[in-house]
């Protein structure tokens, strides 16, 4: 996605928070 849109950066924020949780959740 695009840097400067904001929606963007708060999706990318949101992709890479929930990852590392489902990463933890996971055995």
């Amino acid at each position: 996605g695009n840097i400067y849109s904001s929606s963007n950066l708060s999706d990318s924020r949101i992709s890479v928070k929930v990852q590392p949780k489902d990463l933890k959740f996971s055995p």
